[in-house]
């Protein structure tokens, strides 16, 4: 279901695995915080496809640590429509990037 908000709350959600391109899409695999997330049981994958700024959201990605023996790229702190199209997604210690992006969609994993 494409939709411009979003069923979970993010703020202090875990962001462990990222997948960019390489079409123009954007996939993240989150472990959500429960105490913002009460009956919320299962984690989230939120998909953003035909990104129409994608060089610029895969150099904001670009630039995250891989690092094997962590648990989490990082630490979302926003994730959430700022207008029709328009996805901000700020992580702690890396900045905000903004998906422009009309297609979003996000399950359970």
């Amino acid at each position: 279901m494409n939709t411009q908000r979003l069923s979970n709350n993010y703020h202090d959600a875990h962001l462990e695995r990222v997948a960019i391109g390489p079409r123009p899409e954007l996939v993240l695999f989150i472990r959500l915080d429960p105490a913002h997330n009460a009956t919320i049981l299962q984690d989230a994958v939120v998909r953003f496809g035909s990104i129409a700024n994608f060089r610029e959201v895969e150099a904001f990605f670009s630039t995250l640590p891989m690092d094997a023996a962590s648990d989490h790229l990082g630490i979302i702190r926003r994730l959430e429509p700022e207008a029709r199209g328009s996805w901000a997604l700020a992580l702690e210690g890396y900045g905000e990037v903004r998906v422009l992006s009309e297609r979003c969609l996000e399950r359970k994993r």
